[in-house]
């Protein structure tokens, strides 16, 4: 029988040793354009993202709709579905996969999609297939790795993303942000603006203790920009608005939150602390240091189709490593190689 693939989209050979340090600015209480001291450019070699590596799904017709890597990025789960033109919503030919990068081999789970490591890497939770295609409310599973069984089943989950927070599950039912752990779930907090009628992309930063919300008139796509972001806490069941920001995104590790505006960009440390550059950043790529506290972009020159593109610090150094530029979710592995992301749909011949 014939077999296709979907493909992980490379590593990089090499590491990123080469990183330099930013220097701080004094605590503030929002952020402000400031410039960042830094280390004069150290002698670094550009490397590439540019090994694809295939992996066969279990059906033939099947194709990658979402993916996420456990902590230690040993393992990745993805949401698949059996791919159908124009063909009827089938519940059951959405499924749950996970793998090993030692194996590359996928093992069906059970029915779903849209699964997240909580952070411990102990747990995934999913969304059941809705009964139909246009729902707006479906079921949270929460299943054990280890077992590979069901433990938890939370009903009236609104579509908006959620994810973990430590071993406490986020999500949202309607306007109400809330928390599950051990059975239990409670309130934490209201969204800061009505989440009906809108487009909403909600972010998690790596320990979930802060949630970026950016909302959309219009579907988001690669030039649009958000009308609004905010901040949550959800720790301390606060929201801010970020006045001005283009775009922002919160760190894979602590709860940083990077934002780029008009005439500057920064990152807002967790103890007040704003690292800030007077450089604009109006899109492109980002990833995250090794460590998962500073973010790498790329530069705002136009990039050709299908091209790379070489990443610099948050104060505009060259920074080594360089990326797919129609990339997303980009980040490193332990050890410094860069995994470039899961290449979504996946049907027909590698490429």
């Amino acid at each position: 029988m014939k077999r296709v693939s979907a493909v992980l989209a490379g590593l990089l050979i090499g590491t990123a040793g080469a990183l330099l340090p930013i220097g701080s600015a004094a605590p503030v209480a929002a952020p402000v354009a400031r410039p960042v001291a830094s280390e004069a450019p150290a002698t670094v070699v550009a490397k590439t993202c540019d090994q694809a590596i295939p992996v066969t799904l279990p059906n033939t017709d099947m194709e990658t709709v979402s993916f996420d890597r456990s902590p230690d990025g040993t393992v990745f789960v993805l949401g698949a579905r059996v791919y159908h033109r124009m063909g009827p919503y089938v519940a059951d030919e959405q499924r749950v996969l996970m793998m090993s990068l030692s194996n590359l081999e996928p093992t069906d789970l059970a029915a779903g999609t849209d699964p997240r490591f909580s952070g411990s890497g102990s747990r995934i939770a999913y969304r059941a297939p809705r009964p139909e295609a246009n729902a707006r409310a479906t079921e949270l599973i929460v299943f054990d790795v280890a077992a590979r069984r069901e433990v938890a089943r939370i009903e009236d989950v609104s579509a908006t993303p959620f994810g973990w927070r430590g071993e406490e599950l986020l999500f949202w039912r309607g306007n109400e942000l809330r928390v599950w752990a051990d059975d239990r779930e409670s309130r934490v907090i209201d969204a800061p603006r009505t989440l009906a009628g809108v487009y909403v992309e909600v972010r998690y930063s790596g320990d979930g203790e802060r949630a970026v919300m950016s909302f959309y008139d219009q579907r988001p796509g690669r030039e649009s920009a958000p009308t609004e972001i905010y901040v949550v806490d959800t720790r301390g069941a606060t929201s801010r608005a970020l006045i001005g920001a283009w775009w922002a995104e919160p760190s894979p590790r602590g709860h940083a939150v990077f934002a780029s505006y008009l005439d500057h960009r920064d990152l807002q440390l967790e103890d007040g602390r704003v690292l800030s550059a007077p450089i604009p950043f109006t899109g492109g790529v980002l990833v995250w240091t090794p460590d998962g506290r500073l973010p790498l972009l790329s530069p705002n020159e136009l990039i050709p189709f299908d091209s790379t593109a070489e990443l610099e610090t948050l104060d505009g150094q060259t920074a080594g490593p360089a990326v797919p530029a129609l990339r997303v979710d980009s980040e490193f592995a332990e050890g410094g190689d860069l995994f470039a992301d899961v290449r979504l749909g996946g049907r027909g011949p590698s490429r």
